[in-house]
């Protein structure tokens, strides 16, 4: 990236999204303790892995830092303006997706 972009701006735009899946039929005929097993593991797997993102992201920054990259903070950006430009394509790609898959991607 830094050889590139000489410049980061830290919009939070990007969410990446790891799914854990398996088959409904296979985890329905599960005994109800192994369920809960497979679902203890799954929520401390993820906390593991969101620690370890927040990690990978603070030494990526610390990279790009130290090769020169300017890295505008969120504070520093116009981010109603970022929504604004943004609001018609929002708009265009959440029309494609049922809408309880939406709600449930933003909490709602």
């Amino acid at each position: 990236l830094y050889r590139d972009h000489r410049h980061l701006s830290m919009t939070g735009h990007f969410f990446g999204v790891v799914l854990f899946l398996c088959h409904a039929d296979w985890f329905g005929d599960l005994p109800p303790a192994a369920r809960r097993a497979v679902e203890a593991a799954a929520a401390t797997a993820t906390v593991r892995q969101r620690r370890l993102a927040e990690a990978q992201d603070s030494d990526a920054l610390t990279i790009l830092q130290a090769e020169g990259v300017e890295i505008l903070p969120r504070s520093a950006l116009d981010m109603a303006g970022f929504r604004a430009a943004c609001a018609a394509i929002m708009d265009r790609e959440r029309a494609k997706l049922p809408p309880e898959l939406v709600a449930a991607y933003l909490g709602q």
